[in-house]
């Protein structure tokens, strides 16, 4: 089972996965990621560095989650994907239009530039 939280680090607001995100938990993971896009700072992160597995329906809300963080101005974007989660997200081509980190430090400098 998946946990989440937030946090916020210089101004960028996180949303911290770990474990498994499926069926059991899919609408709580879409219940957090709706709620970092109603975040009062335009810069966010989806950390995913502890999550071993993510569902067809994560990957949909993640999607649709970058596409309404991008109606409001502000920027959603992936840090720390596993190699197996790296290639989902290449299969399904999410790392088309979404930008994709190492890790969160990395994904920290990236705002900090803007």
């Amino acid at each position: 089972m998946g946990n989440f939280n937030r946090m916020i680090i210089n101004r960028v607001e996180i949303l911290k996965c770990d474990g498994e995100i499926t069926l059991k938990n899919g609408d709580i993971f879409k219940t957090y990621i709706y709620e970092l896009i109603k975040a009062e700072t335009n810069q966010l992160l989806l950390d995913l560095s502890d999550v071993a597995y993510l569902n067809s329906a994560a990957i949909g809300y993640i999607a649709d989650a970058v596409l309404k963080a991008r109606s409001k101005n502000k920027e959603l974007i992936v840090a720390g994907l596993q190699p197996n989660i790296q290639e989902i997200f290449e299969i399904t081509k999410l790392g088309t239009f979404v930008k994709l980190f190492n890790d969160v430090g990395e994904a920290l400098l990236n705002f900090k530039e803007v």
